[in-house]
C-alpha cells in the first residue's frame, strides 16, 4: 500500500513541476506576442500595418505598410492557409486560440500569442486527464494511512 502510495506522490510531483514549467513557458509566449503587438501599433499610430505584398481592405486596426512603418519585422506579413475540411473539433480549438478559418495575414506576435493559448488548451486536457486522477489516489491513500 505504501509502494502505491509513494509512487503516486512521485509521479504527482513530476506533474506538478512539468505543469508549472508549462505554465511559466505559456505565459512568457502570451505576454511577448501582446508587447510585440502593441510594440508595432503604438509605434505606427495607432494602427497594425500589413505588408504590401498582400490585398486587404483597410480597417480601423489595419492599414498597408509603406516607407515609414516602423518594425518590419513584428507587422502582419506571415500567410496563414485556410484551415482545409474544419470539422466541429477543429473548429472548436480554432475558435479558441483565434485561429482564422479563412485566409489570413498575421503577425509574430499573432503566432507567439498562438502557440500561448494552444499551450494553455493543451494543459487544461494534461490537467484533468492526468493531474487530477493523481491527486484523487494521493488524497485516497494518504486518508487511508492514517
Amino acid at each position: 500500500m505504501n509502494t502505491v502510495c509513494r509512487a503516486s506522490d512521485r509521479a504527482k510531483a513530476v506533474v506538478d513541476k512539468f505543469l508549472s514549467t508549462m505554465i511559466a513557458i505559456a505565459l512568457v509566449l502570451l505576454i511577448c506576442g501582446i508587447v510585440m503587438n502593441v510594440t508595432v501599433i503604438y509605434m505606427n499610430d495607432g494602427y497594425m500595418p500589413v505588408a504590401p505584398e498582400y490585398s486587404f481592405t483597410p480597417s480601423k486596426k489595419h492599414k498597408a505598410a509603406d516607407k515609414n512603418t516602423k518594425l518590419v519585422l513584428l507587422i502582419d506579413r506571415i500567410y496563414i492557409p485556410r484551415w482545409n475540411n474544419p470539422n466541429k473539433t477543429t473548429r472548436w480549438v480554432a475558435r479558441n486560440i483565434n485561429y482564422p478559418l479563412t485566409p489570413a495575414i498575421a503577425s509574430v506576435g499573432d503566432l507567439f500569442i498562438w502557440a500561448a493559448l494552444l499551450l494553455i488548451h493543451l494543459l487544461a486536457t494534461i490537467t484533468i486527464l492526468v493531474y487530477v486522477p493523481l491527486k484523487i489516489v494521493s488524497r485516497y491513500h494518504t486518508s487511508t494511512r492514517q
